[in-house]
């Protein structure tokens, strides 16, 4: 069932096409922690001297960056402290909050069904005024991009007309 106030832009959709949708964004907000890179950043916190590593330290604090963290550790031994952020800072699509504001665009879905899908699996959410930062930035970024095809489509478009007359 979904959650009231689940809207989709297009309401031609069924409900087997907003399920399968819903699955998508789920699936890959949960990848927001990188659990790879996570690990590996927790093997290194080892330090030199004291032969203390990650099984003597605990969680001081941690600071929410929307879809990704920062944890802090203290380690017991030596009193030093060391951060681990969940996700690379920035990936091949940038950082994992620009990849959660592509996935809800790409499936047609606004800031608010955005929210109610975090809300939904316990994931923090984006502030509005974030989504709409890494929005307008992707929406120009489609936008350039679009042009771009349409002037080569047009480009080829006056060739293949010119070829056949």
């Amino acid at each position: 069932m979904f959650p009231v106030g689940f809207a989709v832009a297009d309401q031609s959709f069924n409900r087997t096409t907003i399920v399968r949708q819903w699955n998508l964004i789920c699936k890959q907000l949960c990848e927001a922690v990188d659990i790879r890179y996570f690990l590996e950043a927790l093997k290194f916190l080892r330090h030199v001297g004291f032969g203390c590593s990650f099984f003597d330290t605990k969680v001081i604090a941690e600071k929410v960056e929307g879809l990704k963290s920062i944890l802090t550790f203290e380690c017991s031994v030596c009193n030093k402290i060391d951060t681990v952020r969940t996700s690379h800072t920035e990936s091949s699509f940038g950082s994992t909050n620009r990849v959660g504001v592509i996935d809800a665009l790409s499936t047609g879905i606004g800031y608010t069904q955005f929210a109610e899908i975090l809300a939904l699996t316990d994931i923090p959410q984006l502030c509005e005024k974030t989504y709409s930062i890494y929005h307008n930035s992707i929406s120009n970024t489609v936008s350039n991009l679009n042009q771009r095809l349409m002037s080569k489509a047009a480009e080829e478009e006056a060739n293949s007309s010119e070829e056949k007359n």
